[in-house]
């Protein structure tokens, strides 16, 4: 039984590692994401009040 159980263990422990890693990529790759969607989001508005205040119409 022991030699049985041992592989499925390291097979489930590899697996946390990963989806722990890969969880953390995500969440910094969110975290990025809408970062620049917001900054994205404060320019566009900034360029359309600089565009419209100055007489662009």
């Amino acid at each position: 039984m022991d030699n049985q159980d041992r592989p499925k263990i390291s097979i489930i422990s590899r697996r946390e590692l990963i989806s722990d890693t890969a969880g953390e990529i995500l969440g910094r790759g969110l975290v990025a994401v809408n970062a620049l969607y917001y900054l994205g989001i404060v320019a566009l508005v900034g360029g359309v009040i600089a565009y419209t205040s100055g007489g662009g119409n």
